[in-house]
């Protein structure tokens, strides 16, 4: 973990509730709802040496949001130790369909209930490593 990791969503985190419609970092909602529910390392978008899907473990701050969404969805225990563990929190999405709706619109949503749901989109991201 990166000394000073913080352990709260930045006030511009995409798994906040109150969050910009669509501010996702480049990422389409999918492929968050894959990695939220795998054992994803997910940079937070902040950090100083951000860089996408190149970022790497240990050298970037740890996305406390999606640690967070974890803890809501009460699979932050089902993770790999190294990974990031916050409380549950009220701010933070707490399911799924409320996260993509927000950010991408009903239909995103029935799009990915369509194409398998979310076990078929973390599928999808651990075919991608």
């Amino acid at each position: 973990m990166k000394e000073g990791q913080r352990k709260r969503p930045c006030p511009d985190c995409a798994f906040l509730k109150c969050s910009e419609q669509g501010n996702l970092g480049g990422s389409e909602a999918s492929v968050y709802v894959g990695q939220i529910l795998g054992p994803f390392w997910i940079p937070c978008h902040l950090s100083d040496d951000y860089r996408g899907k190149c970022s790497r473990f240990g050298e970037e701050h740890e996305c406390a949001g999606a640690a967070a969404m974890r803890a809501n969805l009460n699979i932050a225990d089902k993770m790999p130790p190294q990974l990031l563990k916050v409380a549950p929190n009220p701010s933070v999405f707490a399911s799924f369909q409320e996260f993509v709706e927000h950010h991408e619109g009903w239909f995103s949503w029935r799009e990915i209930v369509s194409a398998g749901g979310p076990d078929q989109m973390l599928e999808r991201e651990l075919d991608d490593m």
